[in-house]
């Protein structure tokens, strides 16, 4: 089982590694990403909204007492379940 600050360090490695595969992504698909075709697209603003609710449960995660955390993990896996889907959405539409 995890720790609290186990499972807070590897959610919060995860996005990092997520950020900088979609940097990537774009950088490699740069005429679609100046072209407003990945920011202006659905799966853009999901990952985006996503990414964003990641880090207030992170931050929820981190202000926890140590008795509730447990009742959070499973809140976070599924939006990092959701985080992850929305991910692999935009990592296609850029490799289109």
């Amino acid at each position: 089982m995890d720790t609290k600050e186990a499972f807070k360090t590897r959610l919060e490695a995860q996005l990092e590694e997520w950020k900088a595969d979609y940097d990537k992504l774009a950088a490699e698909t740069k005429g679609q990403y100046a072209e407003g075709a990945i920011e202006g697209s659905p799966e853009y603003k999901e990952l985006q909204s996503k990414m964003e609710d990641a880090k207030t449960k992170l931050e929820e995660l981190q202000n926890s007492s140590e008795d509730k955390w447990e009742a959070i993990k499973a809140d976070m896996e599924s939006t990092w379940s959701g985080l992850k889907s929305s991910f692999e959405s935009v990592k296609r539409k850029l490799q289109e």
